[in-house]
């Protein structure tokens, strides 16, 4: 399970980490960091990348996707929920090809459709169709996640898989999406803390 903090709920953390593992359940941190530009990302990025084990840039503009699909501290791509915004700044080739050479992945959020009128699901739809096949034509992972504020907006995995499926995935990618792909998101924490550590020993 993946619990998202934003910029009032950092410091709670470990209290979330003690109450989940009081209920025996493996729990993953995460944060999003909704930067004004490429240059407050990487600010943002010095401050939280070691407190969280997923990081998701919050992609408002072409500045900021381009400079999250770059940064290898980077996990996941999150573009607006609104369709009027999602209109103007999507996951376009260009992210795709720096995402695909950093490991990032791109996240659709089923929790957008259901905000949505009627027409703008239908533009929701529309756009997210072209960023997944744009993302599997440059091999970049795709994750598919329920976005839930509350119990009441959790999916179940095949649920969330049929709706990738409704994009036009393939059936394997679209279990991928909820399976392989986030197990491997977690798991770049480590293999870029150690990296990034490396890098530091060596200057």
């Amino acid at each position: 399970m993946a619990v998202e903090f934003g910029p009032g709920s950092m410091n709670q953390t470990g209290k979330v980490e003690e109450i989940c593992n009081g209920l025996d359940l493996e729990v993953s941190t995460r944060v999003d960091l909704d930067p004004r530009d490429g240059g407050s990302l990487q600010n943002m990025l010095r401050h939280h990348r070691g407190r969280f084990d997923i990081v998701a840039g919050v992609c408002r503009n072409h500045s900021v996707a381009r400079q999250a699909a770059l940064d290898p501290r980077v996990d996941l791509l999150e573009f607006p929920h609104d369709p009027r915004e999602r209109k103007l700044v999507n996951f376009s080739n260009k992210e795709a090809e720096l995402a695909a050479n950093r490991s990032c992945a791109l996240e659709l959020d089923f929790s957008a459709m259901l905000r949505a009128d009627e027409i703008g699901q239908a533009r929701l739809l529309s756009i997210m169709r072209t960023e997944l096949s744009i993302a599997l034509d440059n091999d970049v992972r795709v994750i598919v996640t329920s976005g839930a504020g509350d119990l009441y907006g959790l999916r179940a995995p095949r649920d969330l898989a049929s709706f990738l499926g409704l994009l036009g995935a393939n059936w394997q990618t679209c279990l991928d999406a909820v399976s392989t792909s986030p197990l491997q998101v977690v798991a770049r924490k480590n293999t870029l803390i150690a990296r990034l550590d490396r890098d530091r020993d060596t200057r």
